[in-house]
C-alpha cells in the first residue's frame, strides 16, 4: 500500500491505516509505503518516529519526495488549493 503523508493531515493519514488495518482479513501481511514532501516542517525520520509510536507493529517505509521536481507541472487553477 502506498500513501502520500503530508503533516498537515497526520490526523486523515492515522485514520485511514487505523481503517485499513481494521478492514482488512491478514493485517500483519500489510507493509506500507508512504511519501513525505521534502520540504514540509517534518523530516522523514521524524515522521518515521511518529508513525512508529503511534502503530508500533506496522511495518512501513517512508519516502523522501523533492516537491520542486513537480512544481511546475502543477496546473496554476488547482496549485492554490493544494497549498491550502
Amino acid at each position: 500500500m502506498t500513501m502520500t503523508l503530508d503533516f498537515n493531515y497526520l490526523r486523515g493519514f492515522v485514520a485511514a491505516v487505523h481503517s485499513i488495518l481494521k478492514h482488512t482479513s491478514c493485517p500483519e501481511n500489510l507493509y506500507f509505503h508512504f511519501i513525505a514532501s521534502g520540504s514540509k516542517s517534518l523530516r522523514p525520520e521524524d515522521l518515521t518516529r511518529i508513525i512508529k509510536t503511534i502503530f508500533p507493529y506496522l511495518g512501513f517505509r517512508v519516502y523522501s519526495f523533492d516537491d520542486s521536481l513537480v512544481k511546475d507541472l502543477i496546473s496554476y487553477s488547482i496549485r492554490g488549493a493544494l497549498d491550502m
